[in-house]
């Protein structure tokens, strides 16, 4: 990486973070996780700063978040994080609550 000796490759920060580089260049190509660095020869470089969004989104993917509520909350600065947070903690416990009363009429029937 010639324009910034800092900024990691696509493949290093797949190895990092366990995204696949498909994945990486899914979030670029939608605007969630855009590579600060560029080189001369288009290759992605991504910086601390790129590493630290990416880490925000995958927290926020693992509690079930969508990709365009990810974004509202990342590039939104009057976001109300805790109430999406909360939101999406209800939603999960209403699944949870459907499924198991599901697994009980299975397995009563």
């Amino acid at each position: 990486m010639h324009a910034n000796s800092d900024a990691r490759t696509v493949g290093t920060v797949a190895t990092l973070t366990g995204v696949s580089v498909r994945t990486l260049h899914h979030y670029d190509h939608i605007g969630l996780v855009v590579p600060s660095v560029r080189t001369a020869a288009g290759y992605r470089g991504y910086t601390d700063a790129d590493i630290e969004r990416l880490h925000l989104v995958l927290v926020y993917r693992s509690v079930g978040l969508g990709l365009d509520e990810i974004r509202t909350l990342l590039d939104d600065v009057d976001a109300d994080v805790l109430a999406h947070l909360h939101r999406q903690h209800r939603l999960l416990c209403d699944q949870a609550e459907q499924l198991d009363r599901r697994s009980r009429q299975w397995r009563n029937s």
